[in-house]
């Protein structure tokens, strides 16, 4: 089986002030998840609002359980190296393809 772990993160970004300011915060964030756990990131809501973000992150396993624990993680490291930003919601959804013959 191939597993597609998404992870949606609702971010309020208060110290922001501009549009300019909120991608100098929300690239390295997007930039990291990409480097660091091989995931794939974009904004995909409010990308006209200064002080929140939707970020949309995939990562493709063909673990289970290794697809969720790399978008916790992604999660976790928010959290951490960015202590800035406050993360209003998130959601994890894990689907399961099968594998074409």
């Amino acid at each position: 089986m191939m597993y597609l772990a998404c992870l949606q993160i609702h971010l309020r970004l208060s110290a922001c002030s501009s549009l300019k300011e909120k991608r100098g915060v929300i690239k390295p964030i997007m930039a990291r998840f990409q480097h660091q756990f091989g995931a794939s990131a974009a904004e995909i809501a409010f990308q006209d609002k200064w002080k929140d973000c939707l970020i949309g992150s995939s990562v493709v396993s063909n673990d289970a359980l290794h697809a969720q624990q790399i978008v916790h993680n992604m999660l976790a490291d928010c959290e951490t190296f960015w202590p800035n930003v406050t993360i209003l919601s998130h959601q994890i959804d894990l689907i399961e393809l099968p594998y074409e013959k």
